[in-house]
């Protein structure tokens, strides 16, 4: 299973690498095709319309999809509200500046990741320790950096023809105004990283990225196209040329709304916002090769500074994340381990979306950070409800029975909506899901699958006494119970989203055997 981890480590990387290569791609393209005369408010509209509708047939092939209910819906509104924005912003920026500043701004989407984290208690600000300083410094010194590329240009230290057949003139702004630009860039990523934070709710809901990815562009679509066309009135706006107009448009419909957002959605639960958020300044040295290569564009001192200040105190930030107290993460590779379980044997369990995973260790971290309880850590466990345990049986005659299992189900919805204890000596707490009929239906269909190979079910395991949980703490003292219960309840339950995998585990010493994805037949 090693090599499937490095594909599977090495795979967000390359993926996001890539990402930055089309960005400034999408960047250059587009404000050519502004400076050529086509509005940006046209060009965001069509772009996001193409989006959409390349999306649609995979929408409507799909025959197994999560529930859309209101409250989805809603927060894909909300979603696109605040996307939309931030890609007129953007687009607007560009039209006044050049893709290397669009790129160089770009890096303080995780500066305001990291301070709106903090205001929406996802981090905690700590100056009493070197990790804390460094992140709260680094985050000014960020800022510092990208008002000196908005506010100081300097002398031309580079220059170049263009590689491209576009004149000069039509690839650069008519009047550019680099503090206009600088200011509507800083609105557009901290709506950017805005967006960041509230998709982690949608994610929870919903953990199916092509949907996601298309609601996003469908609602961009009809947000953008209703106010621009009050905008824009004159019908010679929207007609769309077949020249960099059309190829532009084409090109950000393809590489940005579909592939940009369904990969960085996966990447953002896969490894997380800071994994994302880290490749913000590959996109500057990318940025500034190709505007010099194929638009000519000089390179001033000005840039070369505030992008250094920029990098430097992102990687302060950064730094102070790596020095933070060692606490486990979604994608540390762990293994799962059940509480109750006995010395040795076997367990089947039920695996989170990466979304719903986090915020269960977020609790974990909590209590691990307070010294209140790290021995789910100690043993690396990973959250999970526990289906079925017993001290021996055939691993191959489980894995036939769980795979076929597997392939009949569906991605099942869990709401941890409460909080408890086992009465007895190991002080364990524990996230209660709602006792859905889908839950215990999805239980006791396993229970049967199990019985009717043979395989003996301990009492605790039988659909009349099982309780369902997520273990979040053990052997807390009995001191701290009453504090353990109280960081808990800082989660804010109910907490929401989707069991997708079902898989096996020996023990002890803890070790995964396989794990399948509910609705499917190849290993997760």
């Amino acid at each position: 299973m090693e090599w499937r981890s490095c594909i599977r480590n090495a795979a967000p990387f390359a993926a996001m690498m890539a990402v930055e290569c089309t960005d400034i791609g999408i960047s250059t393209l587009s404000k050519a095709a502004m400076t050529k005369g086509m509005s940006n408010f046209v060009f965001v509209v069509y772009a996001n319309a193409h989006g959409s509708l390349l999306l649609l047939p995979f929408i409507l092939s799909r025959r197994k999809r999560a529930p859309l209910t209101i409250s989805v819906l809603c927060k894909f509104f909300i979603l696109s509200l605040i996307g939309s924005l931030a890609q007129m912003l953007e687009s607007t920026g560009v039209k006044y500046s050049s893709p290397t500043l669009s790129s160089a701004m770009g890096n303080l989407i995780p500066i305001f990741t990291y301070v709106l984290a903090i205001f929406f208690r996802m981090e905690e600000l700590d100056l009493r320790s070197s990790s804390g300083v460094a992140k709260f410094f680094g985050a000014w010194v960020s800022v510092l950096g990208a008002f000196t590329v908005t506010l100081y240009k300097g002398q031309k230290i580079l220059s170049s023809s263009p590689l491209s057949g576009i004149p000069h003139q039509i690839l650069h702004s008519q009047h550019p105004n680099w503090v206009l630009a600088g200011l509507l860039l800083s609105m557009a990523f901290l709506s950017f990283a805005l967006m960041g934070i509230f998709q982690t709710a949608v994610a929870r809901e919903l953990p199916e990225n092509t949907t996601i990815v298309f609601f996003f562009c469908f609602f961009n679509t009809i947000l953008c196209g209703s106010f621009f066309l009050k905008v824009e009135r004159s019908p010679n706006a929207w007609k769309l040329n077949p020249d960099i107009e059309l190829f532009s448009v084409v090109y950000s419909a393809i590489l940005g709304c579909v592939v940009h957002n369904s990969v960085c959605t996966w990447c953002l639960k896969e490894k997380g916002p800071v994994f994302v958020a880290m490749f913000k300044p590959v996109g500057i040295a990318i940025a500034v090769v190709m505007a010099s290569l194929f638009l000519g564009e000089p390179l001033y001192l000005g840039s070369v500074i505030g992008a250094v200040i920029i990098a430097l105190g992102f990687y302060t930030v950064m730094w102070g994340k790596v020095k933070e107290p060692k606490l486990v993460s979604a994608d540390s590779g762990i293994c799962s381990f059940d509480l109750k379980a006995m010395s040795q044997g076997y367990g089947i369990e039920l695996y989170f979306d990466p979304a719903l995973e986090n915020q269960v260790l977020k609790a974990w971290n909590i209590l691990a950070r307070r010294q209140i309880s790290t021995h789910l850590i100690e043993i690396e466990s990973r959250p999970h409800i526990t289906l079925f345990s017993a001290p021996f049986t055939d691993p191959s005659k489980l894995e036939n029975i769980v795979k076929i299992f597997a392939s009949k189900q569906e991605s099942l919805p869990i709401c941890f909506s409460s909080i408890g204890s086992f009465p007895n000596d190991n002080n364990a707490l524990f996230l209660a899901p709602t006792p859905s009929s889908a839950l215990l239906q999805f239980h006791s269909q396993l229970w049967d699958a199990l019985k009717k190979e043979g395989i003996e079910i301990g009492e605790e395991y039988r659909p009349d006494s099982w309780i369902p949980n997520c273990p979040v703490a053990e052997e807390v003292p009995k001191s701290r119970m009453g504090e353990a219960f109280t960081v808990l309840r800082d989660l804010k339950l109910p907490v929401t989203g989707y069991a997708m995998d079902i898989g096996l585990v020996e023990f002890s010493p803890v070790r995964e055997i396989f794990s399948y994805m509910l609705g499917n037949t190849v290993e997760a």
